[in-house]
This record gives C-alpha cells, structure tokens and sequence, in this order.
C-alpha cells in the first residue's frame, strides 16, 4: 500500500505541475493514469489528491462546480491556506459570484506568506477587478489606488535592494584593490629587503676578502722580509765560516772532529740569535693576540718556532733556520699548544686564530 500511496501522490504533484503549466493533453493523460491507480484503490484519500482534481477541473475542463467541491474538500495545512483560498476565489470569478470571490480574495490576502508581500498589488488589483466587475465604483477605486501604491513600493523595493547590492559590490570592488595596493606594496618592500641584505651579504663578503688578502698580503710580507734577513745574515758570516773550515781541515785528525763539533755548536747559537734578534725587531708589528701569547712562552726555541709559525713558515723550513729536524719542530708545537690550552689566556673561540693550534701537521704521527 505504501508504494501505491507514494505513486498516487507523484501523480498528484505530476497534475498540478502539468495544469499550471497549460500542458492540457499531458494533464489529461496523467488524469486519466491517476484514476485507474485511484480504481484499484477506492479507500485511498488525500489532501494533496483533492487539490489536484480542483485545479484539473478548474484550469483543464472549466467545470467549476466540481473544481469547487474538491477546493472545499481541500484541507491543506495553515501555511497553504492561502492558497486554497485564492482558488476558491478564482472558481467563484468564473462563476461570477463576485460577493463570494471578493470574501475568499480577501482571505486570501489575510492568510498571505510573509514571503508574499512584494506583490500586494496584485492581490489589491484583483479586488479592484472584482469590485469593478460586480459594480462598486467607490470600492474599485479605492483598491486600484492601492494596487498602484503597492507596485511603487514593490518597484521602490526592488531598487533599493537593487542599490544596496551595487554599494556592497562596489564597497567589495574597493576592499579587494586596496588589498591588492597592499599585498603590491608588502611584496615590493619584501623584494626591496631582500636585494638590501643581498647587497649588504655582498659587501661584508667583499669586506671580509679584502682583509684576508690583506692579512695574506702582511703575512707574505713579513715572511720574504725575515727570509731575506737570514739570506744577508748568511752571506754576511760566510767568508768567516770558509776561514774557520779551512782551518779546522788543517788541523790534527784526533783535534779536527772535536773543533768541528764546537764550530757547529756555535753557528747554532749564532744563527738562534741572529734569528731571534731579527723576530724581535718585527715583534711589534704582529697582532696582540700573537704577541701576547708570545710572552707567555717559556725559552727561545718556542717563541721563535711559534712566530715563524704565525709567520706562516712550514716546519722544513723552521727546521732549517734552526738547524733540527721537522720533527722536532713538531714536537715544539705540540709544547706551544699544551701551554696555550693551560694558561686559559686565550678564549676557546680565538685560539683557532693561532695557526699553531692547527693540527695539519699531525703531531701524533710523527711522534
């Protein structure tokens, strides 16, 4: 039974879309569908059936009378009885009973939607309509002018509506440009930010090479003027060192080894100060943190292998102004480090600055 009812009620809705839309012929198959489910179920009954056969009697067959029975059968809910109503009215216009379309027509309108009121002049125009038709002059008059009213108003409406949509379009339009001039702006200073810190990134770069090839520059400096020193310091002792071999040659085989020794020993000592005196004269212009760790070393033999090695000096090179080995330089730099690590007068963070630290010789190994 429910399925039935369900395709009795389609046929119903069905109905009413087809009448309203002037579709005759399909309201009148659908009519005729709609009875032979109805046959096979006499008992069946519905609100929305009655008000289906009304506007098909009505609009489809003009036979008022039984579109009035099945309107007054009709019992639709009180949001449709406005609905039934202007139906009722409708019937009795084409009756030509004008009191009884008048009465059904104004509570018609009583029992408007709140959706309805727009079109107040059309219910005022159809009253006019219904007065004029049945004769009362005063009464046509009175509702013509209110329908004229009432479409002013409903046209007044619709403007202002209209005006209301344009403004919040319009006050749209403006905030979207104006967060468009801002995104523009924020993203033309962002760019602008970015290409400043490029530049400045840049310029501290620049900076920062031109002071280590500086830097670099002094240290080649320094470096060719101490090896120069010692090159002149050579040439200087070595007319006396050819003598003094020379007689060492001529001497006794059983002297000869021991004066050999002495004379070595002696160049040794000579060369150290040599050396030694040539570093003090550029002491004071080597960084502090250089000069001040320096002082803290213990004999000459550290404090010159630690200045050639600031000077950037290799330990073959060391090893040869000296007159030891590599390795022995080697192991003087490790005593540099230790000492340096315990006196805690440089920081942690600047000792690096030292190239003594710098483990790239590997003091370890060659130990």
């Amino acid at each position: 039974m429910g399925n039935y009812r369900n395709e009795i009620l389609d046929y119903c809705e069905l109905l009413i879309c087809l009448t309203s839309g002037k579709d005759s012929l399909q309201a009148e198959r659908t009519f005729d569908a709609l009875n032979s489910l109805l046959n096979n179920h006499p008992d069946f009954h519905s609100s929305r059936l009655d008000n289906a056969k009304a506007i098909f009697f009505l609009h489809c067959r003009s036979q008022l009378d039984s579109a009035l029975y099945y309107s007054l059968c009709w019992n639709p809910s009180p949001a449709d009885m406005g609905a039934k109503n202007k139906l009722l009215a409708s019937i009795y216009r084409k009756k030509g009973e004008w009191s009884k379309a008048i009465e059904y027509e104004k509570i018609a309108f009583v029992n408007r939607r709140e959706s309805d009121k727009e079109y107040y002049h059309v219910y005022y125009r159809n009253l006019a309509d219904l007065y004029a038709n049945w004769g009362y002059a005063d009464s046509t008059s009175h509702y013509a002018t209110l329908a004229y009213v009432s479409l002013l108003e409903s046209y007044e409406q619709k403007a202002n509506k209209r005006i209301l949509e344009l403004e919040k379009q319009y006050d749209i339009a403006t905030k979207e440009a104006a967060l468009d001039r801002v995104r523009r702006d924020r993203n033309i200073v962002i760019i602008l930010f970015i290409a400043l810190l490029i530049i400045v990134v840049l310029l501290i770069r620049e900076k920062e090479l031109v002071r280590k090839n500086t830097m670099q520059l002094q240290r080649e400096a320094k470096k060719d003027a101490v090896a120069k020193s010692v090159v002149s310091s050579v040439l200087a002792t070595y007319a006396g060192v050819n003598k003094r071999l020379a007689i060492i040659h001529n001497l006794p085989d059983k002297d000869r080894q021991e004066a050999l020794n002495q004379f070595i020993q002696e160049n040794k000592s000579n060369i150290s100060r040599n050396l030694q005196s040539l570093l003090e004269e550029y002491h004071d212009t080597l960084p502090e943190i250089v000069r001040k760790v320096d002082e803290l070393l213990e004999g000459t033999q550290q404090r010159t292998v630690f200045i050639l090695t600031e000077m950037d000096f290799s330990p073959n090179e060391i090893g040869r102004m000296l007159g030891i080995s590599s390795s022995q330089v080697r192991m003087v730099k490790k005593a540099i480090r230790d000492r340096i690590a315990l006196s805690g007068l440089v920081h942690v963070d600047r000792v690096q600055q030292l190239h003594v630290m710098h483990v790239k010789d590997s003091v370890g190994k060659n130990q």
